[in-house]
């Protein structure tokens, strides 16, 4: 920001109520959320000051397919940008396409960088689908399927599951 010349607005306390009107105050035209701060600030009435901004681009942090119509539609956003594995994860994926629903695609080069795949689903159990030899299946393009990135020296990750780890960086 400091090289652009860009502004960065900061609340000192998030406000659902108040997301539009200081996005306005602040001539924002872009805002960084997660996925739960959309519900919230979509959870509010209706008022005049939904429309009466400049955002045109939202980056965050999951959001569900309905919301991101319902949002898109109300707040009129032109474009959102999704992204996943912001901590969760060893590797991030972007959903650049405003494309709902979608957790964007893998890059031609992620593959050859990391250990990185889409894994096949069972639509009700949520299971993995396996083939006759009893491994994962990947997903084609366009299918629906769990994101998968094998752990290494370097792409770590400590996790949830590292008790040790979690309660000395707590």
């Amino acid at each position: 920001m400091i090289y652009t010349g860009a502004t960065l607005v900061i609340r000192k306390k998030f406000s659902a109520k108040h997301f539009w009107t200081d996005s306005a105050k602040y001539n924002c035209t872009m805002v960084c959320t997660i996925g739960e701060l959309n519900r919230y600030v979509l959870a509010q009435p209706s008022q005049p000051t939904d429309t009466q901004h400049k955002v045109r681009l939202i980056i965050t942090a999951g959001i569900r397919k309905e919301l991101w119509l319902e949002f898109q539609k109300r707040f009129e956003v032109d474009h959102i940008i999704e992204f996943y594995g912001s901590t969760e994860s060893n590797f991030g994926i972007i959903n650049i396409d405003n494309k709902p629903g979608s957790i964007g695609a893998l890059s031609l080069f992620v593959p050859s960088l990391q250990n990185v795949t889409i894994l096949k689903l069972h639509p009700e159990t949520g299971d993995y689908l396996r083939d006759e030899n009893g491994f994962c299946v990947e997903c084609g393009v366009s299918e629906p399927g769990e994101t998968v990135c094998e752990i290494t020296k370097v792409s770590p990750f400590y996790g949830y599951r590292n008790k040790e780890y979690s309660a000395k960086n707590s």
